[in-house]
């Protein structure tokens, strides 16, 4: 084999190399576009899902704090009604309290006096 065919082989296989690479930079260019679009396609997809979860959650806090006030009126109600219970117990025991000493206050007097 001459030099010159020599050469000519190793052109051939390089321009042959070159056009393979050719072709694997317009397969990697064509499949980083499609990942590209993929991806923005995804990035929607979750932004969207996102912005659901998000007003579900918007949603659910509002009604929690709906029930809450609720509850705090509930349970106002139910204190209120037990310190009432606790006031007229306490005026019940006074007034008990005050009748014993006038009770016995008479039935001294009486003793006192016989």
């Amino acid at each position: 084999m001459s030099d010159q065919d020599f050469r000519e082989r190793v052109l051939s296989a390089l321009d042959r190399l070159e056009k393979k690479n050719e072709h694997f930079d317009q397969k990697f260019d064509q499949l980083d576009q499609k990942f590209d679009q993929k991806f923005d396609q995804l990035d929607q997809k979750f932004d969207q899902k996102f912005e659901r979860l998000d007003q579900k959650f918007d949603q659910r806090f509002e009604s929690m704090e709906a029930r809450m006030g609720l509850l705090e009126q509930g349970v106002s109600w139910i204190r209120g009604k037990i310190e009432g219970k606790a006031e007229v117990s306490t005026t019940l025991v006074s007034r008990i309290a005050v009748g014993t000493a006038i009770v016995s206050t008479i039935i001294a007097l009486f003793a006192l006096l016989k």
